[in-house]
């Protein structure tokens, strides 16, 4: 029976190193994962490939078998996409990094910063995002975790939550609760 949910945190994915089971070979180092606007799914890693920094290539959600501490595990070599497949196939992407971008409420009050995206790791879509209100706040409260609800919207510049993500906000940790 194949899992259906394994959240892995985009944090963790960034830096990893990535191999191909079939081929038995060093794939290359996850350098970002591609999410797709309209959908609010991760559907690519971007790898970088070998000792040259722009040589950088996608694979698909799909072909991730595993991951784990030590690295990615790819299904396949054959299954390797250039970035320009990726654009022609895609085309409302964004490259992952929102990290520290604010998150607000359509009414205008701030959650503070996206601290970690939290992916399913065999749909693509993302769960939830951790946010962060620096470090001093942090240690007190703890991170917030919004989940990822269907009136989330990405603009350049910030993540604007809907009413009902607003009301489903987790806080946990930090020393309040101690």
């Amino acid at each position: 029976m194949k899992e259906t949910e394994r959240l892995v945190n985009y944090k963790n994915l960034i830096g990893k190193r990535a191999y191909f089971a079939k081929e038995d070979k060093y794939a290359g180092l996850v350098k970002d994962i591609v999410f797709l606007l309209d959908q609010k799914k991760a559907v690519a890693l971007v790898l970088e490939r070998g000792m040259l920094p722009g040589l950088k290539s996608a694979i698909l959600f799909a072909n991730i078998l595993s991951t784990g501490e030590d690295g990615v595990i790819l299904d396949s070599k054959a299954n390797l996409l250039s970035l320009k497949e990726v654009r022609k196939s895609f085309k409302n992407y964004i490259p992952g990094n929102y990290q520290g971008k604010r998150i607000c409420s359509k009414t205008g009050k701030e959650y503070g910063r996206v601290y970690d995206i939290i992916i399913n790791l065999y749909t693509g879509a993302v769960e939830a995002i951790e946010a962060s209100d620096g470090l001093i706040q942090d240690a007190y409260s703890g991170r917030k975790l919004i989940p990822f609800m269907d009136q989330v919207e990405f603009a350049k510049e910030m993540i604007v939550i809907d009413k009902i993500s607003e009301e489903e906000i987790l806080t946990g940790g930090g020393l309040k609760e101690i």
